[in-house]
């Protein structure tokens, strides 16, 4: 079989018919919270962020744009008639590492950090708010500072991980969301804990994050969700991801050339990409049926996460 052709097809099917880009694809449903969480940064603790759907598949920008963060990290969102809830958890397996010593108002993507990015609908300008890892804030609309008075954020640090829980009037907005309204917007994360420092987002950003055509969707919901709802949100979510991720490995394959060759039977790698050799060869040892898509499209999406290519930067976990 032609491997051209093959990779080809692949890339189709993990496709998956998508007509438009991943970023306009990606939503998140901000349902009705049926009470305000205290605002404390204990998020696994609070049993009213459990049953809201978690949003993961954060990857890297800058140089290493599209690859998957070495630091996961996830969130979820909620609403009341008055704010807006953001809840974070940043995987963290060196804390004492962690750079935060900046004081609210100053620049703190320079520090371990998220970016939270709302683009109300019908607004002239999106809202960012920065909180460190630590609790300090910083905020502004259209490059202009809004007040550390009118929201609040707390965040802790854990022994694997830091927590944060953020409180945003949507007076501070400017907007109230409706049921069934879309915004756009994003979450990024700074990471300074490893080097070299890692910048991460929600939406694939090309490179900078105030890139607001690049922003993901929030789609709000004036219900709580459902008790099975929730887990298939985020197997949907998961889904999409792997997906992505599995177009952008073999996107690389292509750029760097790293083609198959079909030797008895089996799939064997040129150069350094072992582990796209592996991709194959794990799937029942042989491939005298690489026709076969299906079953082994779930084999990759599921091999996916584990695996490294060789000096190429791309991480999936």
């Amino acid at each position: 079989m032609n491997v051209r052709f093959f990779l080809g097809v692949m890339a189709f099917a993990f496709a998956g018919g998508w007509g438009m880009g991943y970023a306009a694809e990606k939503t998140y449903p901000c349902f009705r919270m049926e009470r305000a969480p205290e605002i404390d940064g204990c998020v696994e603790n609070e049993p009213i962020w459990k049953s809201l759907p978690a949003a993961d598949g954060f990857v890297k920008t800058a140089r290493e744009s599209g690859t998957l963060s070495a630091r996961p990290t996830k969130f979820k969102m909620g609403w009341t008639d008055r704010d807006l809830f953001v809840a974070m958890i940043c995987d963290e397996p060196c804390p004492g590492d962690i750079r935060a010593g900046r004081k609210d108002g100053t620049p703190l993507w320079y520090e371990d950090s998220v970016e939270i990015f709302l683009f109300p609908r019908g607004a002239d300008e999106y809202c960012q708010h920065i909180i460190n890892a630590v609790g300090r804030r910083s905020a502004n609309r259209g490059g202009k500072s809004v007040s550390l008075d009118v929201w609040e954020a707390i965040a802790r640090v854990g022994k694997n991980a830091w927590e944060l829980e953020c409180k945003i009037p949507f007076s501070t907005l400017m907007s109230n969301p409706h049921d069934r309204e879309t915004w756009t917007g994003n979450i990024c994360r700074n990471t300074m804990s490893v080097f070299p420092y890692e910048f991460s987002s929600w939406a694939p950003l090309k490179e900078s994050a105030h890139a607001p055509e690049q922003f993901a969707r929030i789609q709000f919901f004036d219900r709580p969700p459902g008790a099975k709802e929730v887990g298939f949100i985020e197997k949907e979510m998961k889904s999409l991801f792997r997906k992505r991720m599995a177009l952008i490995y073999f996107d690389l394959i292509k750029k760097q050339n790293e083609l198959f060759d079909l030797e008895n039977g089996r799939w064997n790698a040129a150069g350094r990409s072992d582990a796209a050799a592996w991709i194959f060869e794990g799937h029942e040892g042989t491939k005298k049926e690489a026709g076969k898509l299906d079953s082994l499209s779930c084999e990759t999406m599921d091999m996916v996460y584990n695996l490294r290519v060789p000096n190429s930067g791309l991480l999936l976990q």
